[in-house]
């Protein structure tokens, strides 16, 4: 009886070259009855690299749909935002839609929103007409000490003291 050779999966120029250059539908390269290679595995795993450079990148969340939800999310703040939500805008399944967008952005969506609502939030501190639970309730956090502690984390330091910090820069020349 004929063995044929055994070769580990990620030892495979070809295999290896197909497992790295994300073709999961990549076919192993043809045998004989033998089991040996018709084809040399590095003209396949060339035939391989040639076939994956080949294919043009496609982004499903260009452009305009990244602006119209990005308007989506600055006009809805004081809402509750679900990735559902941002996906339908999108016209995106909600993962997919959640990959491209950190593809694009280099934040998950829900991040992205957390940190727009913070944004936001430093606006109304720096006007300094607001108490900080009002604020806290305007820009979709549960509580005050929520928003607080989310603040504090994101930005290094609490609400009241940026709200001093930023008052006391205004009133000086």
């Amino acid at each position: 009886m004929l063995r044929r050779p055994v070769f580990p999966v990620n030892t495979m120029p070809c295999v290896r070259d197909a497992q790295f250059t994300g073709l999961r539908d990549a076919a192993r390269p043809p045998r004989s009855i033998e089991g040996g290679l018709i084809v040399s595995r590095s003209r396949w795993s060339q035939a391989v690299q040639a076939s994956a450079s080949s294919k043009k990148p496609f982004h499903a969340l260009d452009e305009r749909r990244l602006q119209r939800v990005l308007q989506f999310v600055d006009e809805n703040l004081q809402n509750s935002i679900a990735l559902k939500d941002l996906a339908a805008i999108a016209n995106l399944s909600p993962f997919y839609f959640s990959r491209a967008f950190r593809k694009l952005t280099g934040s998950s969506p829900q991040r992205f929103v957390r940190h727009r609502r913070l944004e936001k939030a430093k606006e109304f501190l720096v006007d300094g007409s607001v108490s900080l639970a009002d604020i806290a309730l305007s820009c979709n956090f549960s509580s005050q000490s929520s928003f607080t502690r989310a603040f504090t984390r994101t930005f290094g330091i609490a609400p009241g003291e940026y709200r001093e910090n930023h008052s006391l820069a205004r009133k000086q020349p």
